[in-house]
């Protein structure tokens, strides 16, 4: 009976080691290829202009408005239509400088563009990053990123860096590249929609 026993035992031992379990699937090599490919598109962008709208909500307020944005390089032109209910809200400039003609204030300037702009929309607006995270680049390597998702085509889906929280949805073919066509950005009680019309490269 014992011997019984143990060669039960044996066959029960032989079958499981046929039927082990796979090894965990890791990040597949190609994924990290084509978002490799992806991105060197995106740093080689100098330039692109978009169309379509933009809304802000927090804890204590929500607006929208259209939007127009140029990027050449480091140098942008935004047009709001309708911000705050307020009419409209021009700016232009660059990480260190920034213009801004709105219906309320006319036209004012300052050496620091985050703290006006902040001010003129009423609600915060992630400037410096936001000419990257728009069309899809966090601006930095994967592993310097708190956390970060490729869609199975290897473009950025989510990441989150400094607190703010992006995620892209509907990317859509302009020329030879894919580019978001809603972007989400949160960060504590702000939540910033973005929703592309057109974009032109």
């Amino acid at each position: 009976m014992r011997k019984l026993s143990i060669l039960a035992a044996c066959l029960i031992l032989s079958a499981c080691a046929q039927f082990k379990s796979p090894p965990p699937i890791e990040t597949p090599g190609p994924l990290v290829t084509l978002w490799a490919n992806h991105i060197k598109q995106l740093q080689g962008l100098e330039q692109w202009a978009l169309t379509g709208r933009i809304g802000s909500r927090s804890a204590y307020r929500a607006n929208s408005a259209s939007i127009q944005w140029q990027q050449k390089t480091e140098h942008f032109k935004i047009h709001l239509s309708g911000p705050l209910g307020q009419g409209s809200l021009s700016a232009q400039g660059t990480s260190s400088f920034i213009e801004i003609h709105s219906a309320n204030a006319g036209k004012i300037s300052s050496n620091n563009p985050q703290q006006l702009l902040d001010q003129e929309l009423g609600w915060a607006f992630p400037l410096s990053q936001a000419k990257n995270w728009v069309i899809g680049n966090p601006g930095k390597p994967r592993n310097k990123l708190e956390k970060y998702m490729l869609d199975p085509y290897g473009r950025m889906e989510q990441f989150i860096d400094n607190g703010w929280e992006i995620n892209y949805h509907n990317y859509r073919q302009t020329g030879n590249i894919a580019l978001p066509h809603k972007i989400v950005l949160k960060h504590l009680d702000t939540k910033i929609i973005v929703i592309v019309k057109n974009w032109t490269l």
